[in-house]
């Protein structure tokens, strides 16, 4: 049952809280990014200018920033990536919507946390989303500022796109993850005269996993250095700015 605080809100929001719409993924070679920020601040376009462009340029970039707003882009838009970069929807009463989200992922879409998120939520919430509503064993780690290295052993969907190569990554960093699922890795990680994996926690400010059909990624830099918005553009599956909108011919496929 729902809470009387929900429903002092009115049908309007108690619906689309409670009951929200499903997310039906769209065609890869037409990508659409989808960015859910409900509590967005005035200077974030400004602060991530470059990101934005390159969003604009590469792929359809729609915004929601509000329940009512999602709901009504989801009425006639198929998203191919979403973008999740603050906190607001890890309220509980939110918790229906994350579901429709993790959901998006399985059926083949992919789902990033970035920018603001890891630095607007709390670290408690953070490890239980991944946990109990992902399944995945990522934990927060701390915040750093390291020269990273792309990571050899990275999935091999990342091996075919643009990616910086040492980025100085500013931010927050996971642990506990999977030798495939660090994109960057320290320089220390990478010992030529270890047979096995040299792993430092698992821990990485760049995540990204196969989630059932789909994908989920953690860009944990959130100071919008270079390098950023071509790795968040990379996760999306973004190619060259405008790529998608030039007809493939039958040598391109």
């Amino acid at each position: 049952m729902c809470s009387k605080l929900i429903n002092r809100q009115g049908w309007k929001t108690h619906k689309i809280v409670c009951d929200p719409p499903s997310i039906t993924l769209g065609i890869y070679t037409e990508p659409t990014v989808l960015h859910i920020t409900f509590a967005k601040k005035f200077y974030f376009d400004k602060i991530y200018a470059v990101l934005l462009e390159k969003l604009q340029e590469g792929s359809k970039y729609l915004e929601a920033m509000s329940p009512h707003e999602l709901t009504e882009i989801l009425k006639t838009e198929k998203p191919t990536a979403l973008l999740i970069t603050d906190n607001t929807l890890m309220e509980d009463m939110y918790a229906g919507m994350r579901a429709k989200i993790v959901e998006f992922a399985k059926s083949g879409g992919t789902v990033i946390f970035c920018c603001w998120f890891a630095g607007t939520t709390e670290e408690e919430v953070i490890d239980k989303m991944f946990k109990t509503e992902w399944d995945l064993p990522w934990k927060c780690g701390g915040m750093f500022k390291i020269t990273m290295r792309l990571n050899p052993y990275r999935w091999t969907k990342l091996h075919t796109v643009d990616l910086p190569d040492k980025p100085a990554l500013r931010g927050y960093y996971l642990d506990s993850a999977m030798k495939e699922e660090s994109v960057y890795i320290s320089a220390r990680e990478r010992r030529a005269n270890k047979a096995s994996w040299v792993h430092d926690k698992g821990r990485s400010a760049v995540l990204f996993t196969h989630y059932g059909s789909g994908w989920i990624g953690f860009v944990g830099d959130d100071y919008a250095r270079d390098g950023s918005a071509d790795i968040i553009c990379a996760l999306c599956g973004l190619r060259n700015p405008g790529w998608w909108r030039t007809p493939l011919s039958w040598r391109d496929v």
